[in-house]
């Protein structure tokens, strides 16, 4: 499905970048109900990565990449409506994100 698009830039190569980010989204709602809970404040896994830090870790490079789209388009092209185009698209799957509803709410100050 990504066949390096997200290496050299999704966007330059055609590749639908929503597409991507909610299958992201997808496998880690998944995996979140499949990984166990990590016992806290253990002095035998104080320095150990779980799987909880790879699974964050990928969420969290994810939304900076959502973001950091969304403020591409309104902040620096100047194109609210283009911003607003791509908030409805990620509407159905990331319904109340936070990020997303200030990105909103600048596209929409900016109209």
């Amino acid at each position: 499905m990504i066949q390096g698009g997200a290496i050299v830039g999704a966007e330059t190569a055609g590749f639908d970048t929503v597409n991507l980010d909610v299958v992201i989204a997808r496998h880690i709602r998944r995996l979140v109900g499949e990984f166990t809970p990590v016992t806290c404040c253990n002095a035998n896994r104080q320095n150990q990565v779980s799987r909880w830090d790879l699974l964050w870790l990928l969420e969290s490079r994810a939304e900076a990449r959502l973001t950091k789209a969304l403020y591409r388009l309104d902040s620096l092209q100047g194109s609210a409506k283009k911003t607003m185009a791509l908030l409805d698209r990620y509407e159905p799957f990331f319904a109340g994100h936070p990020g997303l509803a200030a990105a909103q709410a600048q596209a929409a100050e900016s109209w």
